[in-house]
C-alpha cells in the first residue's frame, strides 16, 4: 500500500510539474504577444499620423514648404518686403516684419492644419497643412456648377 501512496504521490507531483511549466510556457507566449501587438500598434498609428507642414506663399509667387517637425528660420524677402518666418516647437510664426502693422507678426504661433498667418502689405501667406493635403495652388479652392 505504501508503493502505492508513494507512486501516486510521484505521479501528483509530476503533473504539477508539468502543469506548472504549461501554465509559465503560456504566460510567457501570452505576454510576447501582448508586448508584440502594442509594437504594431505603435508603429501604426506613427504610420497614420499626419506630417504637418507651413506653405509660405510670398507676394512675388514663390511658394516655400517647411516641415513643422524641423525647429528652422528662413527669410523670406520679396520685391514688397521682408519677413523672417520661424518654425519652432511645431509651430510656424513670423517673428520679423518691415511691414508698417506687424500684424503678421502680432498674429503669434499657428500650428494646426488651417491656421494661417497673412500679411497684407508684403502679400504673404501661411498656410498649415498636413502631408494629405494638395499644396498645388493651381487645383480650383471651390468647384462650381
Amino acid at each position: 500500500m505504501a508503493k502505492m501512496a508513494k507512486a501516486a504521490a510521484n505521479e501528483a507531483n509530476e503533473a504539477n510539474g508539468q502543469a506548472g511549466v504549461n501554465k509559465r510556457s503560456v504566460a510567457v507566449i501570452v505576454v510576447v504577444v501582448v508586448l508584440l501587438a502594442i509594437a504594431v500598434g505603435v508603429w501604426a498609428a506613427l504610420q497614420l499620423c499626419p506630417a504637418y507642414y507651413a506653405v509660405v506663399h510670398d507676394g512675388d509667387g514663390g511658394v516655400l514648404q517647411l516641415d513643422l517637425a524641423q525647429d528652422k528660420t528662413v527669410r523670406v524677402e520679396t520685391s514688397l518686403g521682408v519677413n523672417v518666418v520661424q518654425v519652432k516647437d511645431g509651430a510656424v510664426s513670423v517673428v520679423e516684419a518691415d511691414c508698417p502693422n506687424h500684424n503678421c507678426m502680432d498674429q503669434g504661433a499657428v500650428s494646426h492644419v488651417g491656421d494661417q498667418i497673412i500679411c497684407l502689405p508684403h502679400k504673404l501667406w501661411i498656410d498649415v497643412v498636413s502631408n494629405a493635403q494638395e499644396t498645388d495652388q493651381s487645383a480650383p479652392d471651390v468647384i462650381s456648377k
